[in-house]
């Protein structure tokens, strides 16, 4: 009989045979795990391509939040917004130093409701109002008389002697529709004022009042 190196009779021996199918095996299995392996890479490739063209870029003109407001609180008007709103201060204040205060009393356009009225700083304890505990005076804007609302004029020019264009804002806070301002204004003798203002927008345009409080 004839031997080869392979064993008897030309067959393979059992351990090149299993050294054989170790081999086969071996390539399946890496073609199985690189086909496992590709197919997850196209998945995260793809998740994170959707992730992106999902996130809603911000109007134009308007900056990405830095994080540093919380929701829904508002912030830092624009600036010429802010300067809107001081030329309305100023306006009130120079009809409400006008000895007739002739249009003053526009910015009491009757109520949007019983409760609104203003809240000023009296100069007299004969003023409209008085007797508040934190020294204040409230006046409804509601009837309000032509000779309250004289009283209440003549306390907000701290009787004509405040300078309306020395108005400077400090701060500014809320929306065109309801708005407070901080603000300085010096009076003729050169003393200096500091105050609060509120105050909001109708429907039909108008501005009304509703603080105006000196001595902060």
């Amino acid at each position: 009989m004839n031997r080869d190196r392979r064993g008897r009779l030309g067959e393979t021996s059992l351990h090149e045979a299993a050294l054989g199918d170790l081999r086969r095996g071996g390539k399946a299995a890496a073609i199985i795990f690189g086909c496992v392996f590709g197919a997850f890479g196209l998945f995260v490739v793809g998740g994170f391509v959707v992730a992106q063209q999902q996130v809603p870029a911000p109007p134009a003109g308007i900056p990405a939040s830095t994080g540093t407001a919380a929701a829904g609180e508002p912030g830092d008007p624009p600036p010429a917004m802010a300067a809107a709103w001081r030329e309305q201060l100023v306006s009130f204040l120079t009809l409400a130093g006008d000895p007739g205060h002739a249009g003053a009393e526009r910015w009491f356009p009757g109520a949007a409701s019983e409760t609104d009225g203003f809240t000023y700083t009296p100069v007299s304890d004969t003023d409209p109002g008085t007797g508040r505990p934190d020294g204040t005076a409230r006046v409804s804007h509601r009837d309000l008389s032509t000779s309250d609302a004289g009283s209440v004029f003549r306390a907000v020019s701290r009787n004509g002697t405040v300078v309306p264009s020395t108005l400077a804002v400090s701060s500014a806070s809320g929306t065109d529709k309801d708005r407070t301002l901080n603000f300085t204004l010096r009076t003729k003798d050169g003393a200096l004022l500091k105050g609060e203002a509120k105050l909001y927008t109708r429907e039909s345009g108008e501005p009304v009042i509703l603080r105006l409080v000196y001595g902060l």
